[in-house]
């Protein structure tokens, strides 16, 4: 049994939905960080349902690591179906499921409890006030301007920064990086956004009894 303990639910997340949730305190520190952040919300606030093709990059240049490993997220509200790994993470808005196939075992955790599922809800109660937004840089891209703001805990965390990278042109994140205080960091790069697409309820939901054989492993 391996469970990949990546921060993928979170960082997602928090990608795509932090950005509204930032402007009390952004407006305190930042004027030019805001005015990224809220262009970048409207657009990504638009969107009732999202299909987020993404890469994830962790590098340890003193451990002389790099992995990068290709995912897709499914969001609609609360809900969310990642894919990553060969394993299938579901949160059906109240219990979060980790499926593995190939080992035919599902481990079930409580959502609301789990660090690596964090939802829309405790994201927009929890960044809000404990992130403070700086605005770094800017460079060119091609045709795009790219925005580079850091994310600063304004309390104690495993990290001490998250950067998220907006295209200005098209007012979208495109990529953030997670600075842990190990030295690592986790690197997460938006490939492709579908808005509003059509996703099944059945996406997001897991019934251990459709799936005859399974171990079930309840953290709960």
């Amino acid at each position: 049994m391996k469970y990949i303990t990546l921060p993928v639910f979170t960082t997602i997340l928090l990608t795509l939905l932090i950005f509204p949730n930032l402007q009390a305190q952004e407006s305190k520190n930042n004027d030019k960080a805001t005015t990224i952040l809220d262009a970048a919300s409207s657009n990504i606030q638009k969107n009732k349902t999202m299909k987020v093709e993404f890469t994830y990059i962790m590098e340890n240049k003193e451990a002389k690591l790099k992995e990068s490993r290709q995912g897709t997220a499914f969001i609609s509200g609360e809900k969310y179906r990642i894919n990553i790994a060969g394993q299938v993470i579901i949160n059906d808005g109240k219990t979060l499921y980790t499926y593995l196939p190939e080992s035919k075992e599902v481990q079930i955790n409580d959502a609301a409890e789990s660090d690596n599922s964090m939802s829309p809800t405790s994201i927009l109660s929890s960044y809000k006030k404990n992130y403070r937004a700086k605005f770094i840089k800017e460079e060119k891209a091609g045709k795009s301007t790219l925005m580079h703001i850091d994310l600063i805990p304004l309390q104690g965390k495993n990290f001490f920064r998250i950067r998220v990278v907006v295209d200005n042109t098209a007012s979208m994140p495109v990529s953030f990086a997670i600075h842990d205080k190990s030295g690592s960091i986790f690197t997460y790069q938006i490939d492709k956004l579908q808005s509003n697409i059509d996703i099944p309820a059945s996406m997001l939901s897991f019934k251990p009894s459709d799936y005859p054989g399974v171990e079930v492993i309840d953290m709960r």
